[in-house]
């Protein structure tokens, strides 16, 4: 994804050529601190089945007022990465990201995470493994880490694991870890999902009937690719028996010619006089013309 070039951030350009060399220089260890973030990675199993799939899990922990960002980083940033270096005739899926935050930096709008966040990948064993060997999984990860100003950082991050027949054991920490990621994962629907555009405003139309307007606190949807919509702009929302409708000022790119708009709809409702969020995966077609 390319890098959104504003003024504002123009401190990056001279903080990435700083610490080039820094960057070259990762050395394998689990856990690393760098400046601004403690890198973690951990599996929820102890061990390796042979032909088995297991979860490893890339936690980031961020100092205060600094935040990283999420697939689409919104006005400014750019997404972490993983490039894996694994034993001959593993593979790994993509990687799973819990629903972002709106994190406003003076006028710009990003998505990302501030605190914490954990970053999920599936990988997959071969079945010729031979169970007491012992195995390196090594992670190269990079980041960019925001405040006032932008820090690109890397970590290589290593786990040894044994191979041994039969059922993995879980390991607790992990799991308690994977455990907690859960909830913010955002989960498929099958509402009918259809956007239109005019020179000014994107429209999302949901026939959802999940939402009731006398519960319903908050709804914010994030496209996957930037420029669909101006990040920073309120977002609005209409509930009605047909579902739900949200228009928010267009961005840079012209949806009209798109066969289709992936996202994510997050979204607060209030039960039990408590606030309870979910997070949707949506993806919406062109609104046929009337």
């Amino acid at each position: 994804m390319p890098w959104p070039l504003i003024p504002q951030l123009m401190t990056w350009v001279l903080v990435t050529a700083s610490l080039t060399l820094g960057l070259s220089l990762s050395v394998p260890a689990n856990p690393v601190s760098t400046e601004h973030v403690q890198a973690e990675l951990g599996s929820v199993v102890t061990s390796i089945e042979p032909g088995a799939s297991f979860w490893v899990i890339l936690h980031l922990r961020m100092q205060a007022g600094w935040h990283t960002y999420w697939q689409n980083p919104g006005d400014a940033g750019l997404a972490t990465s993983i490039d894996w270096v694994l034993p001959e005739g593993f593979e790994a899926g993509e990687l799973v990201w819990p629903y972002p935050q709106r994190i406003p930096v003076g006028p710009l709008m990003n998505y990302g995470y501030e605190g914490e966040v954990s970053l999920l990948t599936q990988l997959t064993a071969p079945a010729t493994l031979v169970p007491g060997q012992r195995l390196v999984l090594r992670a190269e990860t990079n980041w960019v880490v925001c405040a006032e100003i932008c820090v690109p950082e890397a970590a290589t991050l290593e786990l040894q694991l044994p191979v041994r027949a039969g059922k993995a054991p879980e390991d607790v920490r992990w799991m308690a870890i994977w455990g907690q990621v859960q909830p913010t994962l955002p989960q498929p629907v099958r509402w009918q999902s259809v956007f239109s555009s005019t020179q000014d405003t994107f429209t999302l139309s949901l026939a959802a009937p999940h939402f009731a307007a006398t519960r319903l606190a908050e709804v914010t949807f994030f496209p996957l690719a930037y420029g669909i919509i101006d990040h920073a702009a309120p977002q609005q929302i209409r509930v009605s028996d047909q579902g739900l409708r949200l228009t928010v000022r267009r961005g840079t790119l012209d949806s009209a010619g798109l066969a289709y708009v992936d996202g994510v709809l997050v979204s607060k409702q209030m039960r039990g006089g408590e606030p309870h969020v979910e997070a949707f995966t949506i993806r919406a077609v062109p609104a046929q013309a009337p």
